[in-house]
């Protein structure tokens, strides 16, 4: 990839404005959710319709729009990298609501969004679904071979989870693949394997609570983690729940750290420290703005986070979830 285009990247990147901490702290003061909504339309976020799935569609749009403009004029393998990190992890916010409304016997209700139309596997194809057979039939001509054999665990011992981890196992392995075809800098290989170990490590928390055998864990974890040396991945799959932190610190010492301090408080505070451990190395790559596509993916996962922000205040507005615990969900600059 040329360095001009390097530059013109990180020239766009630089110009996003991410939503300001004092934005988060009116719109949790404001007495009533739509007056978030009017807030939100002052930060260029364009909500068509004021309800909770109105504002899921436009905090999506609005991150979609901002990284297309940012990737404009990077085709080939580069572009690719890119498009499958962003476009990629909406898809799979996707994939994985639909698994679990079908494996819950429910058929998905997509939100209607025009921006996801331009996904491949997007809303108007997940809604098509009648069951979950014909869904995972039709992903894994699509790309999402391991889900196909997750889909064989799940009918073994019934666990939405082992679909979900299949499902981003495929994922992960497309944006490692990507990276790794690439000869890409240290610094994305670090990233991305960073990212997919802050998941891999949650759902073998989960998985080893439920009791999901090693058979299941080692192949999932072998497509989920090629980034990672096997002897590491063998010491998660081998290693009790109780010494999973050990396993997390040996991946990164960020991460070892999240782990434990998120472990004995539950599943959901596991998971959103493991995620703030990842927004924590983001966030310094963003400082430092090297000159690679380390840079840009920072840049999408930060307007990633902000989604993610967006739509975790204003269903707590709704469900009248207290200020404060919204607050320490968030992950800001």
């Amino acid at each position: 990839m040329a360095i001009e285009i390097y530059l013109a990247v990180k020239a766009r990147a630089l110009k996003l404005k991410l939503l300001p901490a004092e934005a988060y702290e009116a719109m949790l003061r404001a007495p009533t959710f739509k007056e978030c909504t009017e807030l939100l339309s002052k930060y260029g976020y364009v909500i068509r319709d004021p309800s909770l799935e109105g504002v899921e569609c436009a905090a999506l749009e609005h991150m979609l729009s901002l990284v297309d403009k940012m990737i404009i004029g990077v085709d080939g393998p580069p572009g690719e990298l890119l498009r499958a990190y962003s476009f990629g992890r909406v898809e799979l916010e996707l994939v994985r609501d639909a698994l679990r409304s079908l494996a819950g016997g429910a058929r998905y209700r997509p939100p209607r969004c025009s921006a996801l139309a331009t996904l491949k596997v997007g809303p108007r194809l997940l809604s098509t679904f009648k069951d979950l057979w014909s869904a995972v039939a039709t992903l894994v001509e699509l790309g999402y071979r391991t889900l196909g054999r997750a889909f064989e665990y799940y009918e073994e011992v019934g666990s939405v989870a082992v679909l979900e981890m299949g499902a981003e196992a495929d994922y992960y392995a497309r944006c490692w693949r990507l990276a790794d075809s690439l000869l890409m800098s240290r610094e994305v290989k670090r990233m991305v394997m960073l990212d997919s170990a802050s998941r891999w490590l949650y759902w073998l928390a989960v998985l080893k609570f439920e009791g999901i055998g090693r058979e299941i864990l080692s192949t999932l974890s072998k497509c989920m983690m090629p980034g990672l040396p096997r002897h590491v991945v063998a010491y998660g799959v081998e290693s009790p729940l109780e010494e999973l932190s050990s396993v997390a610190r040996a991946v990164h010492r960020e991460l070892g750290e999240a782990f434990t301090r998120g472990f004995e408080s539950g599943f959901l505070v596991l998971e959103a420290e493991l995620l703030r451990a990842l927004w924590l190395n983001a966030t310094r790559i963003l400082r430092l703005r090297p000159i690679d596509l380390s840079y840009a993916l920072a840049c999408v996962l930060a307007l990633y986070f902000e989604a993610k922000n967006v739509y975790r205040v204003l269903s707590a507005k709704i469900a009248g979830i207290p200020e404060e615990t919204v607050r320490e969900a968030l992950q800001l600059l």
